[in-house]
C-alpha cells in the first residue's frame, strides 16, 4: 500500500498531526482545571481575608464596648476625690484612640 517513500512521508505527517492535535487538547484541558483551581484559591484567601477583618472590627467592638462600660463606672464614682477625674482622663484618651483607630470598617 504505501511503497513509495512520499507515500510515507505523508502518512508519518498525518500521524504527528494527529498526536500534536491530541497535545494540544490535553494542554487546553489542563490549562483550564489550572484556571478552575486558581480561581478557587483566590476565592479561598478572600474568604480568609474578609475573616481575619471581621475578627479585627469584632475585637475593635469589644474594647470599644468595654472602655464604654468603664465610662458609666467611672460615673458612678464618688465626685469629690481625684479617682474619677484621673478615670475619666484615661477613658478619654482610650476613646480618642478608639476614633483614631476605627473598626477598619471602610471597603475597598
Amino acid at each position: 500500500m504505501f511503497e513509495e517513500p512520499a507515500a510515507w512521508g505523508a502518512a508519518i505527517s498525518f500521524v504527528a498531526m494527529l498526536v500534536s492535535a491530541a497535545f494540544a487538547f490535553f494542554a487546553g484541558n489542563a490549562a483550564k482545571q489550572s484556571l478552575k483551581n486558581q480561581d478557587k484559591l483566590v476565592r479561598m484567601e478572600r474568604f480568609r481575608l474578609e475573616q481575619e477583618q471581621r475578627e479585627r472590627v469584632r475585637s475593635w467592638g469589644d474594647a470599644v464596648v468595654g472602655a464604654m462600660q468603664a465610662a458609666i463606672d467611672c460615673a458612678e464614682f464618688p465626685q469629690g476625690d481625684g479617682i474619677r477625674e484621673a478615670a475619666r482622663i484615661e477613658l478619654a484618651g482610650k476613646l480618642s484612640e478608639f476614633t483614631d483607630r476605627g473598626g477598619g470598617c471602610s471597603r475597598t
